[in-house]
C-alpha cells in the first residue's frame, strides 16, 4: 500500500482485496520546464495520501508511465477524490502550479465519468484527457 508500481506489477493482495477499494491511476501529462505530477487522495476534502511522478526536465511535452495505487475502505468511495496538481519545479524558490483537475463523485461532468468509469472498470486502466484548471 501507498508505493509506487508499474502497471503490470499491480496485482491483487489480501489487503485489496476484501475491505478497501484501490484506484489506480496512471499519469500522462503535457506541461512546461521542468514539469511532475502530484496526486493527493482526498477523504472528506481532506489531504490524506499523497504520490509524485519524476521530474521531466527541460521539456514541453513530457510522458509519465507511471502508475500509483491509493487505497482506502469501499465505505468512504462517495467522500473521496483525487486532486491531481500538475507542478513545474523550480530549483531556486517555490514549486509553481501548471494546473489542476479533481477526479470524484463531486467534481464535473467529465471528471465524474472518469471516476465512475475507474470503478466500473476494476483493475483496468481507464484513461481520459482532462482540462488543467487553475486553482490559485
Amino acid at each position: 500500500m501507498g508505493e509506487r508500481t508499474s502497471h503490470k506489477d499491480a496485482k491483487e493482495t489480501p489487503e485489496t482485496a476484501h475491505d478497501c477499494v484501490c484506484v489506480c491511476v496512471c499519469v500522462c501529462a503535457c506541461a512546461c520546464a521542468d514539469p511532475y505530477v502530484k496526486i493527493w487522495l482526498l477523504i472528506d476534502g481532506k489531504k490524506t495520501e499523497k504520490r509524485k511522478t519524476s521530474v521531466s526536465e527541460r521539456t514541453l511535452n513530457p510522458t509519465y508511465n507511471e502508475l500509483f495505487m491509493f487505497c482506502f475502505p469501499y465505505e468512504r468511495v462517495r467522500q473521496a477524490s483525487l486532486s491531481v496538481s500538475v507542478m513545474d519545479k523550480d530549483r531556486f524558490g517555490r514549486n509553481e502550479l501548471i494546473g489542476r483537475v479533481v477526479l470524484g463523485a463531486k467534481s464535473g461532468p467529465t471528471e465524474v465519468k472518469h471516476w465512475n468509469d475507474m470503478f466500473a472498470k476494476s483493475r483496468q486502466p481507464v484513461a481520459r484527457w482532462h482540462l488543467l484548471r487553475d486553482f490559485r
